[in-house]
């Protein structure tokens, strides 16, 4: 329940070159395949064109998937936002014409934190 008056909690995702981050991606209606799903490898920040990011699977069941995001920001961290909206893709391999899972736009907030992971 939230409270009134609070601060609130959020995510970051850093945008500086070469540096990860990770989106949880729920599904409470219909479940994820478990062995078939993927992510289309190249997610872009629908606001900062310039800034997009290599989408990488690491693991999911059947409400869950969670994608690791690597940054491609150009030379000398030229796009810095403060936030933006991301477009994943979520795609299962499992039919013969690979059928493509759409996902909710994900408003985001970016930091720019060149010593993270």
């Amino acid at each position: 329940m939230a409270r009134q008056n609070m601060p609130i909690a959020k995510s970051a995702i850093n945008s500086h070159d070469g540096k990860m981050s990770y989106v949880v991606i729920r599904n409470p209606v219909n479940p994820f395949p478990l062995t078939t799903l993927t992510v289309e490898p190249s997610v872009a920040d629908l606001n900062n064109p310039a800034l997009t990011f290599t989408a990488t699977l690491v693991k999911n069941n059947a409400n869950h998937a969670i994608v690791k995001l690597v940054a491609i920001n150009p030379p000398g961290g030229a796009v810095n936002p403060i936030d933006g909206i991301l477009s994943i893709t979520l795609v299962d391999l499992a039919p013969a014409i690979p059928l493509v899972l759409p996902v909710t736009e994900a408003p985001v907030d970016y930091i720019d934190d060149p010593a993270g992971p």
